[in-house]
């Protein structure tokens, strides 16, 4: 497209054609006119754009408008048969139809005593700087409601601040943003932020970028916070600069109104109880006010509101799929979706999975599927589908999980896990999983997994090789919400290794599985575990056995043992981190437990990203759909030295160590802390970053002269510490070059006066 077409091109023009239209993120690579299709073979079908699509132009093309020649387009979806993607914003009018339609899980009744909430999201709305805001809150907590009032009150608001809601299941591509307003007040919200699937950074930078007053609104579940903080940080964002506004516990008073206004007259004597019941969780007296005026529960058969409140979340599935728009969904149905969910409905094993756990042939789950998404209790997302809202979900599961009477566990998860089978399984787990440490937080239960965990567990210790890799995937996955469980599981595989194992793969190949394998699966679990400050010293503990003999480059490969405690300590751009304190604590534990024989790495290289100067975050950038590198001098606070310094001691201390690896390592750790800020990425360091640093690198130069003298140290090792400091003395600033010419000299005749060390000394001003 970017060269003119010659007449023969043009003459043999293949037919049929196809139009394409331009996407407007395709690369200038010449000149031309700029065109919005061109005639030419249909481009072949896919997905997601992993490289991007290039097409030649093979016929006359029509110029509609001024723009840049491409040669090809950056989103395969809108190559076939000329389709757009769609918008995936919806008006708040649409989206309030939407979360409105069904008769009891409904967001018409009056928003109640979340006053101070909306005194806090109305301004973030009205905020012309472009912010970001978390509005956090348990499921049904009425994070949805208000959600829908603050649509309402941007409606009324003046000026008019303009309103687009994240429509359910919709996909975010680079054309996504083109239909935002560009300019004026604009607030983007995105529902059920909590879903790990949904690319926060893209939407987060590509509505700023479309709109740079524009604000977001991410409104999640308090374990969403690690996703929401991971994918902030990629657009160029710490949680600490967005508004977080967290969802307590109605008061009484308001939950007694929201539970009057729904109960029917003749029933409103029971508003008290049902308020003191659930008022932790609105949607529950939505739903409970639906179950006593139809008559199904009577709260006067409860003798305490703990009761009530179980039995309310007991019949929560009751209450939202009465709608007569459901019809008679099979209640195993429901259950399989809340174990299987999201159902990936394209699969032959999850559609296998179904028909085993619930009895149904597909076809016919496929129509109660249908009636349960008309009835707005199930959402799909292309061939994937999940109960709405999410609390409908956990209560189904507990419910099939427990007996309401005693809390016992039935064997409903024994019957799911065996018919599970791929995504179902995994999901199987990560569900219960996810459910049982919210009842933890909650202090409503314990021990849900329980059941399924056993049976992992079981599997895994009789498993070979090969089924311990293929767990322990699935247990990647788990183990966030179950840290502790996960954990021992690692332990005991680390300690308890397993023979090999060789099978067929197809084809007529085969693959040997070997315990090396199982320990680099073990890198993702422990991965998911350092996310907790409680769990960080075991887990890290593990990581590091795992990998001071793992010779794998850690550039190349992202779960290497070692590379995931370095990305612990990593600074951030706003400076030190809790990870950090608690790694260092580790590496000194490491170092008085390190037994004699030499390993590839050594403790110290884990807290290298401790002495760094400079770093870089990595920020999704929506103009080249692309994920860029960010880069950032620190500047010397005290936290910073503070943290260096501690670092610093330890590596002194095992300078002189007997052991040469380990005192090299030190060596070249020491070093490291002599570094001045190196730029990259873009970055031009200048004279004002490197100044404030140079008394701390000055002071550092001066602690190993005197260390030297005071201590006698390998030749070898002396020789090291010429090397790290040979570029400082020969092209550093003033500050730091004159003081390391004069104390480390490079004449080879210079002999530096030690008293317990001459040799050594000699030894090393010959090395030079």
């Amino acid at each position: 497209m970017a060269k003119a077409s010659s007449g023969k091109a043009r003459d043999e023009a293949p037919e049929p054609s196809v139009t394409v239209a331009d996407t407007g993120n395709a690369q200038a690579t010449s000149g031309g006119m700029a065109v919005t299709g061109y005639r030419g073979p249909a481009p072949v079908t896919g997905d997601t754009p992993h490289p991007p699509v290039r097409l030649s132009y093979t016929g006359q093309a029509t110029a509609s408008g001024g723009g840049i020649a491409n040669t090809g387009y950056m989103h395969i979806d809108t190559l076939v048969q000329g389709a757009v993607e769609p918008d995936p914003w919806m008006k708040p009018d649409d989206y309030l139809r939407q979360v409105n339609k069904g008769s009891v899980y409904t967001h018409r009744w009056r928003l109640v005593g979340r006053t101070q909430t909306m005194a806090s999201l109305v301004p973030f709305a009205r905020n012309e700087q472009g912010r970001v805001a978390l509005l956090v809150g348990r499921g049904g907590a009425g994070k949805t409601k208000i959600v829908t009032a603050l649509c309402g009150a941007m409606r009324d608001a003046e000026p008019t601040v303009e309103v687009r809601v994240l429509g359910p299941g919709s996909s975010i591509g680079p054309g996504a943003f083109r239909e935002l307003p560009s300019t004026g007040e604009l607030l983007v919200i995105v529902d059920d932020a909590h879903d790990d699937t949904l690319p926060l950074e893209k939407i987060v930078s590509g509505v700023r970028s479309v709109n740079t007053s524009a604000n977001v609104l991410l409104s999640l579940r308090p374990y969403g916070m690690v996703h929401a903080r991971r994918a902030l940080a990629r657009a160029g964002l710490h949680v600490s600069e967005a508004t977080v506004v967290e969802i307590g516990d109605l008061e009484f008073d308001d939950a007694l109104s929201l539970a009057s206004e729904i109960l029917d007259e003749a029933v409103r004597l029971h508003a008290p109880r049902l308020a003191a019941a659930a008022r932790d969780c609105p949607l529950l007296i939505v739903t409970g006010a639906a179950l006593i005026n139809s008559g199904a529960v009577d709260p006067q058969r409860f003798e305490g509101d703990e009761q009530l409140h179980l039995e309310l979340t007991d019949r929560l599935a009751e209450a939202l799929t009465a709608d007569p728009a459901s019809g008679q969904v099979p209640q195993e149905l429901l259950c399989a979706l809340a174990a299987f969910q999201p159902v990936r409905l394209a699969e032959p094993e999850v559609r296998t999975s179904l028909e085993a756990l619930t009895r149904l042939p597909f076809d016919l789950c496929a129509q109660h599927l249908a009636t349960l998404e008309d009835a707005g209790v199930a959402l799909s997302h292309g061939t994937a589908m999940r109960l709405v809202p999410d609390l409908l979900g956990d209560a189904l599961l507990i419910k099939a999980a427990r007996h309401s009477g005693t809390g016992l566990p039935t064997s409903y998860l024994a019957r799911a896990m065996e018919a599970g089978q791929g995504s179902a399984l995994a999901n199987l787990v990560v569900n219960t999983g996810r459910v049982d440490w919210q009842q933890q937080q909650q202090g409503t239960g314990t021990g849900l997994i329980e059941p399924l965990w056993e049976q992992i567990l079981g599997a895994f210790r009789a498993a070979d090789a090969r089924g311990r890799v293929s767990l322990l995937e699935v247990v990647a996955k788990l183990a966030f919400f179950q840290p502790r469980r996960a954990l021992d599981l690692a332990t005991w595989a680390v300690d308890n290794p397993c023979d090999p194992v060789t099978a067929e793969v197809g084809l007529g190949f085969t693959h040997t599985w070997t315990d090396t394998e199982v320990r680099y699966a073990l890198a993702p679990v422990l991965q998911a575990i350092v996310h907790h400050l409680e769990f960080l010293p075991q887990a890290a503990t593990l990581l590091w056995n795992l990998g001071r003999d793992d010779q794998r480059g850690l550039p190349q490969h992202p779960s290497h043992p070692l590379r995931i405690l370095a990305e612990r300590a990593d600074y951030t751009r706003w400076g030190p981190t809790k990870y950090q304190e608690i790694l260092i604590s580790q590496v000194e534990r490491w170092l008085t437990r390190t037994p004699a024989a030499p390993s590839v790495h050594q403790p110290l290289s884990v807290l290298a990203p401790l002495l760094s100067i400079d770093g870089h975050d990595e920020v999704w950038t929506p103009s080249t759909w692309t994920l860029t590198f960010r880069p950032y001098v620190l500047p010397p606070t005290r936290e910073v030295l503070d943290m260096r310094g501690a670092v610093l001691d330890l590596a002194f201390e095992e300078l002189g160590h007997p052991q040469l690896e380990r005192a090299s390592e030190a060596c070249s750790l020491i070093g490291k802390a002599l570094s001045l800020p190196l730029g990259g990425f873009g970055l031009t360091v200048t004279d004002a970053m490197q100044q404030p640093w140079i008394p701390h690198l000055a002071s550092t130069v001066d602690r190993l002269h005197q260390y030297i003298v005071q201590h006698i140290l390998p030749p070898a090792i002396l020789t090291a510490v010429r090397t790290e400091l040979r570029w400082l003395a020969q092209y550093g600033p003033d500050g730091l070059r004159r003081p390391a010419e004069v104390k480390f000299p490079r004449d080879p005749g210079h002999v530096i006066v030690m008293p317990r060390g001459c040799a050594a000394a000699a030894a090393w001003s010959r090395s030079g």
